[in-house]
């Protein structure tokens, strides 16, 4: 960047045209720079939010718009609509010759208007879920799309929404403050769903994403019976479903291949329920968390 650099020249530096230029140019390209990554504009700083519904009331302050730092102005009970790049201010000036210069550009100031910007200048949304201030337009954009957040249930945005306030019941998607963000529900094509489940590490690194587990087991349990016959070879014992059956079990008499009856032990696994795969819930304490993806 340019600068002047000592040793200036006894008896003083004459100015040009250009020298007054870049005295204003280069304090604002400095500024600039500062957050010229930005992927979008956004609020820099003031426009605090007194009312929100359903019109918007904030305070002036300065916005970042099509590469360039602005101010603008209040807004008081005004409907949802942008900040826009206004016209440049022209003012007519008196040169010390007399002359007059008539379209001395002095300023440029962002304005409200009721439609977005058109042929490709920005707009900053001024609505219900205001999502373009600059501490939001920096996390959304250091946070890498896949990323899941944990949030509570009662976690509130900048202005005081909680989640339940703006999430869509269809697709689970953020606004506001978690604009770029979507519930991970996997019903938007974007996210993973993680509905029932627990994140938990994975040791393997070439497992990364793998899933497992169920959402339902088996909860009957069961025990041994046992039960003998008498000489007729007639025994009782239960079957799956906890029914009496009368077995009889035929024995080979030393080797003659006559069979009579004789004792027998049967050993019947009892189930204590004919249905099973019910949800097994035996929990500890939990508290209920959302998990957000970055989209």
């Amino acid at each position: 960047m340019k600068r002047f650099k000592n040793p200036f020249p006894n008896g003083g530096m004459p100015f040009q045209n250009e020298d007054w230029n870049t005295a204003q140019g280069e304090p604002l390209k400095a500024a600039q720079s500062i957050i010229a990554g930005l992927q979008e504009p956004c609020i820099i700083s003031g426009g605090e939010i007194t009312t929100i519904s359903p019109k918007i009331t904030m305070n002036g302050g300065y916005c970042f718009l099509n590469g360039k730092i602005m101010e603008f102005d209040p807004i008081t009970d005004t409907p949802y609509g942008y900040l826009i790049e206004g016209a440049p201010t022209n003012e007519a000036r008196t040169a010390l010759d007399s002359s007059t210069v008539s379209d001395f550009t002095t300023t440029y100031k962002a304005v409200y208007s009721a439609t977005p910007a058109t042929g490709g200048d920005e707009s900053i949304v001024l609505n219900a879920t205001p999502y373009q201030y600059l501490n939001q337009v920096q996390f959304r954009q250091s946070t890498p799309k896949g990323t899941v957040v944990m949030l509570s249930a009662g976690t509130s945005d900048l202005f005081g929404f909680s989640i339940a306030n703006f999430v869509a019941a269809t697709n689970g998607e953020g606004a506001g403050w978690y604009k770029g963000f979507s519930i991970a529900n996997g019903q938007n094509g974007a996210t993973l769903d993680l509905t029932d489940r627990f994140v938990r590490p994975e040791v393997n690194e070439g497992n990364v994403g793998f899933t497992g587990g169920q959402n339902t087991v088996d909860t009957r349990h069961k025990h041994k019976h046992l039960s003998t016959g008498g000489d007729d070879g007639s025994s009782f014992s239960f079957d799956s479903g906890g029914s009496v059956t009368q077995i009889y079990s035929p024995q080979d008499v030393g080797g003659t291949g006559a069979t009579v009856s004789k004792n027998t032990v049967q050993n019947t696994d009892f189930y204590t329920e004919t249905a099973g795969n019910a949800a097994q819930d035996n929990m500890p304490a939990y508290y209920t968390l959302y998990y957000m993806q970055r989209i």
